[in-house]
């Protein structure tokens, strides 16, 4: 009976400690993701409406030996500093030591926004240097789908 309590604790240890294991991996994982935006395109400029669509293409990297699954993200957009809109993009894989290119379009809509936002948003359409930023939240499951984890990012690029 001794041997049989010994053996059910071994085994509930070996469980245990190869859960924590793997749930600090898939943790340590989703937080190692580098997100980079590679580029932005406007399209469909409606000026009656006051609105564009901002297509962004993001390259997401895992530089570890996990895989990514069910990772999503919302985030807000800048351009400057001043606040446009807001994205997200649902449900992206990546393998270990791999990247993931996500393609994201949202419709930003520029009514009242302040004159200088306007200014920036028109040097974005007419091509001249300006900065887009994005803030946000990812969030993954892990664990076997069990649970999930969230990780603040940013994102920059100046276009020319």
């Amino acid at each position: 009976m001794r041997i049989i309590t010994i053996i059910g604790a071994g085994v509930a240890l070996l469980i245990f400690f190869s859960s924590f294991y793997i749930y600090t991996n898939d943790v340590a994982a989703v937080s190692s993701v580098e997100i980079e935006i590679q580029k932005i395109k406007i399209e469909k400029v409606n000026l009656i409406n006051q609105t564009f669509t901002l297509n962004i293409s993001v390259n997401l990297t895992n530089p570890t030996g996990s895989k990514i699954q069910n990772l999503s993200s919302t985030f807000d957009i800048f351009i400057e500093s001043y606040y446009i809109g807001s994205g997200s993009f649902q449900e992206a894989h990546i393998n270990p030591h791999t990247n993931a290119s996500i393609p994201i379009a949202t419709t930003i809509t520029y009514k009242g926004l302040a004159t200088y936002a306007i200014e920036s948003i028109l040097n974005l359409i007419n091509e001249q240097q300006t900065t887009l930023h994005i803030n946000g939240t990812m969030t993954a499951k892990i664990f076997f789908g069990l649970s999930q984890t969230t990780q603040e990012f940013t994102a920059a690029i100046t276009t020319a």
